[in-house]
């Protein structure tokens, strides 16, 4: 992941200096939080090598958004695109987050502002189905 010139590192460049600066967490809080994505890790590591996104469908009933960062090593930027490509939902959209690695809403918060505000908000309040369509017409 140092590799990777300009995109943040998601634990020693995003996350720790964020949970040092805040009032609301204390050392203890993040050696229980490092112990749980180790015990995470240790766990579901196997599965989620093997986990086929194809069982939980690719047709949704609501729109359906992607913000992927560009230089994502955990989901990467292909697969994501190409599971995108294969869901049918009344609208959709998928946003590439520059210099970007897996946590780009924390990475570039500014651009991934900017995709909820162009792309999502203004579904705010819009049904997202045909009142007809018999599922109680779901609001975003």
């Amino acid at each position: 992941m140092r590799a990777i010139r300009g995109v943040p590192n998601m634990i020693m460049d995003l996350m720790l200096p964020s949970m040092l600066a805040s009032p609301d967490h204390t050392i203890g809080d993040l050696v229980a939080i490092f112990r749980g994505m180790t015990h995470s890790l240790d766990h579901l590591f196997d599965e989620l090598m093997t986990f086929d996104f194809s069982r939980i469908g690719t047709a949704f009933d609501v729109p359906f958004f992607i913000f992927q960062g560009d230089t994502d090593l955990f989901t990467p930027f292909g697969a994501a695109r190409s599971f995108f490509d294969r869901i049918e939902a009344p609208r959709k959209s998928f946003a590439v987050i520059r210099n970007a690695g897996h946590l780009a809403c924390f990475a570039r918060p500014g651009q991934f502002l900017e995709e909820l505000v162009g792309k999502v908000l203004p579904l705010a309040g819009q049904p997202s189905l045909p009142a007809d369509a018999g599922r109680g017409g779901a609001v975003v």
